[in-house]
Order: C-alpha cells, then sequence, then structure tokens
C-alpha cells in the first residue's frame, strides 16, 4: 500500500511536471512572435474604460523579448553587413584577376600575333604581306633576268649566225681577193715575161 502510494504520488508529480511544460510551451509570451506576444498581452489584459491595464510582469517580459529580438536582428544585421563586405571585397578582388586575366590573355594574343622581324614588331598581317610582296618582286626580277638572259641568248645566237656568215662572206671574198690576186700576179708576171722576150 505504501508503494502503491509511492508510485502514485510519483505519477502525479510527473503528470504535472509534464503538464507544466506543455502549458509553458503553448505560453506565446514564451514561444511566439513578437507580433503574437502583443496580441497576447492585450487580449489578456483588462480593460479599464477606455484604457488597456496590462500586467507589469507580462510587459517586462515583452518589452525583454522585444528588446532581445531587437539585439538578435542588430546581431544578425551586423554579421549581414559584414558578409556583404566580404562578399564585395572578394567580387573586387575577383574583378582585379579577371581583369589581370584578361590583360595577359590580350598580351598573350599580341605577342602570338606579332613576329620579330629586322627588329620590329609586326602583325600576322602585315609580316605575310611583306613576305608575299617579297616572293612577287623575287619572282618579277627573276622573270625579267631570265627575259634578258633569253633575249640575250637569242641575240648572242643571232649575232654568232651573223658572224659566221660574215667569216664565210669573208672567207670566200679573200679567197676571191686571193684567186684575183694570184690571177693578177700571174697577169703581171705573164706581161713582164712577155716584156723580157
Amino acid at each position: 500500500m505504501k508503494d502503491l502510494k509511492l508510485v502514485t504520488l510519483l505519477l502525479i508529480m510527473v503528470w504535472g511536471t509534464l503538464h507544466a511544460q506543455t502549458v509553458d510551451e503553448t505560453d506565446p509570451l514564451k514561444t511566439g512572435t513578437i507580433q503574437e506576444q502583443f496580441d497576447y498581452v492585450i487580449k489578456k489584459s483588462s480593460s479599464y474604460e477606455e484604457f488597456k491595464v496590462v500586467k507589469l510582469r507580462s510587459l517586462n517580459q515583452l518589452k525583454s523579448h522585444a528588446s532581445d529580438s531587437i539585439l538578435q536582428l542588430r546581431s544578425a544585421l551586423r554579421t549581414a553587413q559584414s558578409e556583404i563586405r566580404a562578399g564585395v571585397q572578394k567580387y573586387d578582388s575577383l574583378n582585379a584577376i579577371v581583369s589581370n586575366v584578361r590583360s595577359q590573355y590580350q598580351a598573350a594574343v599580341n605577342s602570338k600575333n606579332a613576329l620579330s622581324f629586322l627588329g620590329m614588331e609586326l602583325g600576322k598581317t602585315v609580316y605575310n604581306s611583306i613576305m608575299w610582296g617579297l616572293v612577287l618582286v623575287l619572282i618579277a626580277i627573276t622573270t625579267i633576268v631570265f627575259l634578258m638572259f633569253k633575249r640575250g641568248h637569242h641575240v648572242t645566237r643571232e649575232t654568232k649566225a651573223r658572224l659566221a656568215e660574215v667569216e664565210e662572206e669573208f672567207d670566200t671574198h679573200r679567197k676571191t681577193a686571193l684567186r684575183r690576186e694570184q690571177k693578177l700576179a700571174r697577169e703581171l708576171m705573164d706581161e713582164r715575161m712577155k716584156g723580157k722576150m
């Protein structure tokens, strides 16, 4: 029987404790938002003429919760502002890195597209134009030299042919002149011999 009383008493105490906690947990002054707490205080306050009579304990608790909420909001605001500042700094540093990378990329593209020719930095298109111009000039000079050589060779061949003709004519003329001279020398000798006889 003593055990039964003790168990019953223990159960009543545990049930009372659990019931008190559930009542406290549903109390809007402890668990509700600020708006719910204000609504609860206004609802539970008594009216006197056109005034509301609020319990000082409820008002102090509401004040404490409101100031705690304000402090939490301020702390959250400071945290958010510091995160924003850190984000802005990170954004600025990333922008600086991006602009640095862009300038390095542009320098790499410029150096890749430029060639050093005779100590001058030239773009690939200018370099290609100069090289093709030189090739065309060399082709033109080669063509001119070839044509001059061909013409000179032709002139030389014609001159050699004329020289051969002239030499042949000269040989013919010399032979003819030698025959004539020999003929005249014989005639002269014949005449001299006739005149001595």
